[in-house]
């Protein structure tokens, strides 16, 4: 079972590998609304989050986080995390993830997950208001 780091972690969007079934990817939101505001990541900018993205490859019975700040992902604090694999070629994965600005970005992996690389065509745009959609 995935469970969030904290109390104000969940999971915000789920995946599966269309060609695995067994093989998962979550991405996990600390997120906390209040009635004047909301945060996403920790307290702070430089706050610790629960937030993270993870992969189980036994049909969520164990999870794996990938690891932030290697293997091409952004150092963490992290806000949300939205994850899909390309259906048509379920060795690609696509995760957009929250981070401070610059790289906030559309992370994609070629190796289902073991390497990520930014995906923006221009790097130096900051991609806060992507909405990853799955038609």
């Amino acid at each position: 079972m995935l469970k969030g780091a904290n109390l104000s972690t969940g999971c915000s969007m789920m995946s599966m590998d269309p060609a695995h079934p067994k093989t998962l990817y979550a991405g996990m939101w600390d997120f906390r609304r209040r009635g004047w505001t909301f945060r996403s990541g920790g307290d702070s900018a430089t706050a610790a989050s629960g937030s993270g993205l993870f992969k189980s490859t036994d049909g969520g019975a164990t999870w794996s986080e990938l690891p932030a700040g290697s293997a091409g992902l952004p150092p963490k604090p992290w806000g949300r995390v939205a994850v899909t694999v390309a259906p048509s070629k379920p060795e690609v994965v696509y995760a957009f993830i929250e981070a401070v600005p610059a790289l906030n970005a559309l992370y994609r992996s070629n190796d289902a997950g073991k390497d990520m690389a930014d995906a923006r065509p221009q790097p130096e745009h900051d991609l806060a208001a992507v909405l990853l959609c799955e038609i």
